[in-house]
C-alpha cells in the first residue's frame, strides 16, 4: 500500500503542471477569442454606419491617387 503511494506523488507531480498548462491556456485562448470577437463585432457596426455616399467620394479620392498615400508620409516611422 505504501509503495503504491509513493509510485502515485511523482506521477502526479508529472501529471498536474501540464494540465494546469493546458488549462491556463485554453482559458486565455478562450479570453482571447471572445475579445475578438466582441472588437470585430464592434468595428462591424461602425463600418455599417459610416458607409453612406459622402463617405464613399473620400475613399474613391484617397484610392484614385488625388491624396497622397499617407504610408509614404515623412512622418510614418513605422513605416521606415
Amino acid at each position: 500500500m505504501v509503495a503504491t503511494i509513493i509510485k502515485a506523488i511523482p506521477v502526479s507531480q508529472r501529471v498536474l503542471p501540464v494540465l494546469l498548462a493546458v488549462g491556463s491556456a485554453t482559458v486565455a485562448g478562450g479570453y482571447v477569442r471572445s475579445q475578438l470577437r466582441t472588437q470585430s463585432r464592434t468595428f462591424d457596426r461602425y463600418f455599417s454606419q459610416y458607409n453612406t455616399s459622402q463617405s464613399e467620394a473620400v475613399r474613391s479620392k484617397t484610392f484614385d491617387g488625388k491624396v497622397p498615400d499617407p504610408r509614404t508620409s515623412f512622418f510614418n516611422v513605422l513605416g521606415w
